[in-house]
């Protein structure tokens, strides 16, 4: 009789999975029907100078129906299938509208300092320019989703797993605790003081995101406390923010907002409460805000002292972020935000549009060409090239500075642009898509049966996802 039961419960909770999976493939599809008028708008317009007054009023109400759109995705997917607040098919959609919707709007509504500075700066856009950087990532990203809606839609069987031999049978309460100590050590005794120059250590680059175990044992952490463990709410509330400084002292605004949102999330899954996430978001949302400033100030101070941006120990970082707060620069960067820079930071729009001119100028990285060379440890090439991703090479076209080892990031649609026009933009976007589905439905399996020493893994296909 108990057999019976459980082999009952176990296809219930199939039969859960699969309704799950076909409300959000309802909910992308429902998305890509309503970006379309936007593509077509972005495709059937001509690139033409005598169209300005045209491409101003797209360029001011297409992306407010953007955001509108993934912002309605994203709440329909959580609202479907809560699991997903771990994977890539939630928060994709919300990063897309923040930096593809959202940012670029600063082009357009930013107040009248910031758009005088914004029109002097290497990366300035006309309203030709934005209209195309605009339709090159609805492009990305639509193709993105379709690949992401292919996935749910005909791969059923990846989203339905269940439970199975591999499960963990270590209770959830053991695990948070050593996690926490174990990425501590290995985070902030042994990886960053490798990066930072404070040590010989010489850390493989293969191991340099193990110090993310000391994030996923605080989102365990929320988890157990919420869900009643007051040792590990204790714990949570009198280690966590302790983490949280030293992870400012990085000056990388992902470091920070990882070690903010895991807690978040790991809550999520015993609350669900949608009002708490959004609060939660939103404190996250100002903490970005905040960051901005903070981490181009302690980047630069560090780079006019060693030329590099990670070259200063413990000590130094900390004197420059008391600096920073106690000495009246962030009056001084308050008084520099009249330019709005939390906005202008948030937009890809500049560096777009300056990498399709590099390609329509025939102008072409193809840095996937290299691709190869990633697979081959160099322990079998000792001489194998130092490889490093287009924001080098792209700074240097932008600033004309050879000399300068920095990164401008110019999004992965200007990226595929860059290399291989829109047939890389369009290839690319929908096999990224099909990826981020896969890592999405591998995460959210775990996270629905709980097996917590999957969490890693997770993390990492999340943090590809928001990346």
């Amino acid at each position: 009789m108990s057999i019976v039961n459980l082999n009952s419960s176990k296809s219930g909770l199939a039969l859960d999975a699969s309704e799950e999976r076909r409300r959000v493939a309802r909910a992308y599809g429902d998305a890509l029907l309503m970006l379309t008028p936007l593509m077509l708008i972005y495709w059937a317009i001509p690139v033409s100078a005598e169209l300005s007054s045209i491409y101003d009023l797209i360029n001011g109400t297409a992306p407010i129906y953007f955001i509108a759109t993934l912002a309605i995705l994203a709440i329909r997917t959580l609202k479907r299938m809560p699991d997903a607040i771990w994977a890539g098919v939630f928060w994709f959609p919300v990063q897309s509208a923040i930096f593809y919707g959202f940012g670029p709007l600063v082009e357009v509504f930013g107040n009248a300092i910031t758009l005088r500075s914004l029109g002097t700066h290497n990366l300035a856009v006309t309203e030709t320019e934005l209209f195309r950087a605009h339709k090159l990532s609805t492009t990305g990203i639509s193709f993105i989703l379709a690949g992401m809606f292919l996935h749910l839609k005909f791969w059923r069987q990846a989203w339905a797993r269940k439970g199975d031999a591999t499960e963990s049978k270590i209770p959830i309460q053991k695990l948070g605790v050593p996690m926490v100590l174990l990425g501590a050590a290995l985070q902030y005794l042994i990886l960053l003081p490798s990066q930072w120059g404070s040590t010989n250590i010489t850390v493989a680059g293969i191991f340099s995101g193990l110090g993310n175990i000391i994030d996923l044992g605080f989102a365990i952490a929320a988890f157990c406390a919420l869900s009643g463990n007051k040792r590990q709410r204790l714990f949570l509330f009198t280690t966590w923010p302790l983490h949280v400084f030293l992870s400012v002292l990085t000056f990388s605004k992902l470091i920070v907002l990882v070690a903010i949102l895991m807690p978040i999330v790991g809550a999520y899954i015993v609350h669900r409460s949608k009002k708490r996430l959004f609060l939660g978001l939103a404190v996250l949302a100002l903490v970005y805000a905040f960051l901005q400033p903070l981490v181009h100030f302690g980047r630069g101070v560090i780079y006019e002292r060693t030329f590099t941006i990670s070259q200063a120990g413990y000590a130094e970082r900390i004197n420059i972020v008391f600096d920073y707060l106690f000495s009246g620069r962030t009056a001084a960067e308050a008084l520099e935000d009249e330019r709005q820079g939390w906005w202008t930071r948030l937009s890809s729009a500049g560096p777009q549009a300056y990498a399709m001119g590099l390609y329509d100028r025939g102008n072409y990285n193809r840095n996937l060409d290299k691709v190869w060379m990633f697979f081959i440890p160099r322990a079998v090439w000792p001489e194998k090239p130092i490889m490093v991703g287009p924001g080098l090479e792209f700074y240097r076209q932008v600033t004309g500075r050879e000399e300068v080892q920095s990164f401008l990031a110019l999004s992965i649609y200007g990226d595929l642009y860059w290399q291989y026009g829109w047939n890389g933009v369009i290839l690319g976007s929908t096999l990224i898509g099909f990826l981020f589905a896969t890592l999405s439905s591998q995460s959210t399996c775990a996270i629905r049966r709980r097996n917590f020493l999957m969490l890693p893994a997770v993390l990492l296909a999340l943090e590809i996802t928001l990346l």
